[in-house]
């Protein structure tokens, strides 16, 4: 299991820039009439949004979010895994 603090850090910062861009999940479109649809990447918050060109929006606290939620989600998963594996032996 992951016994590294440093390994679960990492692998939710991963986790949370793959989710960003996984279509139907991290992107949310804005349809605007007679322009380029704005994109925003990010979940479960968002933090990059894309206005076409080369015109790009960043929200630091979105991703700080996205990294601390999926950090502690896998803090649960974890200990959820330990106890099942503790209950069946």
């Amino acid at each position: 299991m992951l016994k590294s603090k440093r390994a679960l850090y990492i692998i939710s910062f991963c986790l949370s820039i793959v989710l960003s861009f996984i279509p139907k999940v991290g992107i949310q479109v804005e349809e605007i009439h007679f322009a380029r649809p704005y994109l925003h990447f990010g979940f479960p918050a968002e933090w990059l949004s894309y206005y076409g060109g080369i015109r790009f929006g960043v929200n630091i606290l979105g991703i700080l979010f996205n990294f601390f939620f999926i950090y502690l989600c896998l803090i649960l998963l974890i200990k959820i895994w330990k106890s099942v594996k503790r209950l069946s032996n």
